[in-house]
Parts: structure tokens; sequence; C-alpha cells
């Protein structure tokens, strides 16, 4: 009977590590991976690889990470700034989709980073990301969101790099086929 009991009882514990271990991976609100403000404040304490390597190792963060980017706030795109500065092409490359995402929701605070950062017009612009916009309708209306969003852009001072970012989409536009991705 003892032994029947303890078969029970670590069936139950380890029932109970895997649903806590299983919510762990959930990002709540308030979590780190959704306050691009704790995110600037980590790089600076832990460094820029260490953080963004424990981002990409986790898919439900490295999302949250990437979604974030992508809405074009201020504090996002800092976020995107300094971790381009790192030296982990693979995530530095899904980082530079998503802030070419950002395009469609904040024209003008991507294209003020692009010009005082002198980041190219053609890495940021001319680039969708082939996992997050799969087919052909998603990725032309992802590139129709982006001029729609140039087009507003009236500020003098950035108009040369809009037109350089507008010619940009629309080659990649022109290239997407119906046979996007490949």
């Amino acid at each position: 009977m003892d032994k029947l009991f303890f078969l029970k009882y670590t069936s139950v514990l380890l029932v109970v590590e895997l649903l806590l271990s299983a919510c762990a991976h959930n990002v709540p609100k308030n979590s780190l991976w959704n306050n691009p403000n704790a995110i600037i404040a980590e790089i600076e304490t832990k460094g820029i690889e260490i953080v963004l390597s424990n981002a990409y190792l986790d898919s439900i963060r490295w999302d949250s990470l990437l979604n974030g980017i992508a809405t074009g706030k201020s504090a996002w795109l800092t976020v995107a700034k300094k971790l381009m500065g790192s030296r982990q092409e693979g995530p530095v490359e899904q980082i530079i989709l998503s802030f070419g995402e950002a395009i469609g929701n904040n024209p003008e605070s991507v294209l003020l980073l692009l010009k005082q950062e002198n980041y190219s017009v053609n890495w940021i612009c001319g680039q969708v990301d082939p996992e997050r916009f799969e087919n052909h309708k998603l990725a032309s209306a992802e590139l129709d969101k982006r001029l729609k969003a140039l087009g507003q852009i009236s500020d003098q001072s950035l108009i040369s790099i809009r037109d350089k970012c507008v010619a940009s989409v629309n080659s990649l536009k022109s290239s997407v086929g119906e046979d996007w991705p490949k």
C-alpha cells in the first residue's frame, strides 16, 4: 500500500510540475517581454547578447518581442535599435524584418531612426518576413500598408528617405509574385 501511495503522490507532483512549467512559458501582460522599458533596463544590466539569446530561445517571448517592435512605438523601436547591435545574425535579421513592419504603424519614427542611425533603407524597407506574411496576399497587404503610411509623411526633413523607402517597398512589391515566399 505504501508503494501505491508513493506512486500516486509522485504522479500528482509530476503533473503539478508540468502544469507550472507550462504556465511559466505564457507571457503575462506585465512580463518583461511586454515592457520595452524593462527590456532596455535588462539590456543595460545584462548586455545585448544575453538578453537577445534569452528571448530568442523562447518562442513565446520571441514572438512577443517581435510583435512589440512591429507596433512602431518609440520605446519598442529603441529596443530594436539596441538589439540590432548584436552579433547574432539570425535574431537580428528577424528584428530588422519587424522593424520594417513598424513602417506601417509609425512611419515617421522609423524613417527618423533610419536617418539618424544611417541604416540601409533596403535593409529595413525592402524586406518582408516570409514567416509572418507567408503568402502573396498577406505580403502584398503588408507592403500596401507600408506604402499608405509612407504616403502620409509630410515632414520635409524625411522626404528624401521616405522616397527611398517607397522605392524599396515598390521594388519588393513587384518581386512578390503568386509563388511568394519562394
